[in-house]
């Protein structure tokens, strides 16, 4: 007797003496349950108990089946044909989920669908036998499970059996797989979750005839080994290998894109080579792939994806000179990535792109004009960096927290430092803005506690709250005189902070913009308007405080007083003004108006 039939035998059932016992069909064929009787052999066919099964009214009069709440299955599970005097049409959805007792179905000619997840993650399930009657399968409804063989009715006008194998009609659909992992000759698409959770399979031949794998077709399966896709594949849907235990893998010249979390998970591939024929990598496609060492791109690439995030064992990798997009987070947290040779050609590198890598050096090609938000951030090896002289946007926290960086150098296209730019550059000593640089965003050297020389230059218009907090070797700041906004605490707790020269066209100063700094004299300027509470508080060295315009100056406190108005003779005292300004009205908001 043939292996097949040996697995099926459990399912073939016949009434002997009141006890059901195991028997062969004629021509090695297994029993079909219609209306009790085998289509194949003539003999009886006995359903389990009633008792175990709940039933369900439904529109068309006939029942839905389930497992009864308090039912322990038996291992051979053979679904009436009938319940009060009305067929059993439908097999409900999660009506036998995660029954682990049950090793074998036999559904009767009667039932034309089986509802979602309805043998979902019955992980002891080896065969399944559909009768004359099935045509629709929901979806995940034998997720998880390990089947070894599906016998389906030669009457069946949807499905057919091949090699054990669930196919559509034609043959050319595989809809349900089984632990054996084979894909019969012929088969053009395998269908979405044909082996998904299949914890008994260990590798897959694919036909030459194949043309599409569906979305999460091997699922979390226990395949392994070498994974070879044909030329013949064109298209393949999200997940189709995702969590999978592949160790090889090779990708044919048929293949277009690699869709989203195609191969996500595979823990056990060390080496990723894709052909020139490919043009788009879905975000997630190789994605966590723990084993993962070295990426080869072809050259239909133009742009990445965010392919290859948490991949932490990924060493080298490849980029194609046609590369012109690195894409939101394709490497983030590739932690072992240490080197990169950018293409010239390449314009832009998304958000997260690089972030938790293993640089010490990056050097961007002049062709690169936009580098994204966190793009290099928290790359704690980093220690030199050479901008694209062409570059004109850089986001938020793009060097933030890169440990190692001890100088950097904006070229003149970077008119706007972000928020948290370089915030936390704990090594960064140098930072020379470009001369068309205009903002200087919130955070942007937050914690740069190494920073020692800031060049500004001559367009700088703002400075932005908390910009420079923190940079607690930071001694002297010269500020252009086209400067009219220094943000919220921007240089507060710039400890060493002695000297600072003025814009003379400055007219707002934060709320505790140089609190706790080590100034000794403040000039300030006859365009400024406003000075925030606590913009010096704390700055226990200031002996000396010009006031260029003393009249029009009031203060309000912020217990809710009226404001009051200062006396003009007592701020030409530079010291008295320092007084006034550093402690007994440090915590008050200062305005001037004209008289």
């Amino acid at each position: 007797m043939k292996p097949r039939i040996l697995l099926f035998a459990a399912l073939c059932l016949s009434l002997a003496g009141g006890a059901l016992s195991l028997t062969a069909c004629k021509e090695e064929e297994l029993h079909i349950n219609d209306g009790g009787v085998c289509t194949v052999c003539g003999k009886t066919v006995q359903a389990n108990d009633e008792s175990l099964f709940s039933f369900e009214l439904l529109g068309d009069g006939t029942y839905g089946i389930r497992a009864a709440d308090t039912a322990e299955l038996p291992e051979r599970l053979s679904l009436p044909w009938e319940h009060d005097g009305k067929p059993v049409t439908a097999v409900l959805p999660y009506a036998f989920m995660t029954k682990l007792s049950v090793r074998e179905v036999i559904l009767p000619s009667s039932i034309a669908s089986i509802g979602e997840f309805a043998f979902w993650g019955d992980e002891g399930l080896s065969a399944v036998s559909f009768g004359s009657g099935m045509r629709e399968i929901g979806a995940s409804a034998f997720a998880a499970c390990s089947i070894g063989s599906f016998f389906v009715d030669e009457n069946n006008g949807a499905f057919c059996e091949k090699q054990g194998v669930l196919l559509s009609k034609d043959g050319t659909e595989l809809v349900l797989g089984t632990a054996d992992g084979i894909v019969p000759d012929g088969v053009t698409h395998i269908k979405e979750e044909a082996f998904s959770g299949n914890q008994k399979i260990s590798a897959v031949t694919l036909p030459d005839t194949l043309v599409s794998v569906g979305r999460e077709a091997f699922w979390n399966s226990s395949l392994s080994g070498t994974l070879v896709l044909p030329d013949s594949v064109t298209q393949m849907e999200r997940g189709a290998f995702q969590y999978t235990a592949i160790q090889e893998l090779f990708i044919g010249r048929g293949l277009e894109a690699i869709p989203m979390d195609a191969f996500l998970g595979c823990n056990m591939i060390q080496h990723v080579g894709i052909p020139d024929t490919v043009t788009f990598l879905g975000a997630g496609a190789f994605s966590s792939c723990t084993a993962l060492k070295s990426v080869v791109l072809g050259r239909g690439l133009t742009r990445t994806g965010a392919a290859f995030s948490n991949c932490p064992e990924l060493t080298t990798i490849t980029l194609p000179d046609t590369l012109r997009s690195i894409d939101n987070g394709c490497f983030n947290h590739c932690s072992s990535l240490s080197e990169i040779n950018f293409p010239d050609g390449l314009a832009s590198i998304g958000e997260d792109a690089f972030s938790g890598c293993a640089f010490s050096e990056v050097i961007l090609p002049d062709s690169v004009t936009q580098v994204g938000a966190h793009a290099f951030a928290a790359c704690t090896a980093l220690e030199r960096v050479s901008l694209s002289e062409n570059l004109t946007g850089l986001g938020d926290h793009a060097f933030e927290s890169c440990s190692l960086l001890q100088e950097i150098e904006l070229p003149e296209g970077v008119t706007v430092i972000a928020t948290g730019t370089f915030s936390g550059c704990t090594s960064l000593e140098r930072a020379l803005l470009s001369p068309r640089t205009q903002h200087i965003g919130h955070d942007a050297f937050s914690g740069c506690g190494a920073l020692r020389t800031v060049r500004f230059g001559n367009s700088l218009i703002s400075i932005g709250d908390g910009a420079f907090g923190s940079c607690s070797v930071l001694s002297e700041v010269l500020l252009p005189d086209t400067v009219t906004h220094i943000g919220a605490a921007a240089f507060i707790g710039c400890s060493a902070l002695g000297r600072v020269t003025w814009s003379a066209s400055l007219q707002e100063i934060g709320l505790s913009a140089f609190s706790g700094c080590a100034i000794t004299s403040v000039t300030i300027p006859k365009s400024v308007t406003l000075i925030e509470k606590y913009a010096f508080q704390n700055c226990t060295a200031l002996r000396e405080a010009v006031f260029e315009e003393p009249d029009g100056w009031t203060v309000t406190d912020p217990y809710g007083n009226p404001p009051r108005s200062l006396d003009a003779e007592a701020l030409l005292d530079p010291a008295s003004a320092a007084l006034l300004l550093a402690r007994s009205d440090a915590h008050c908001r200062w305005q001037r108006s004209d008289p």
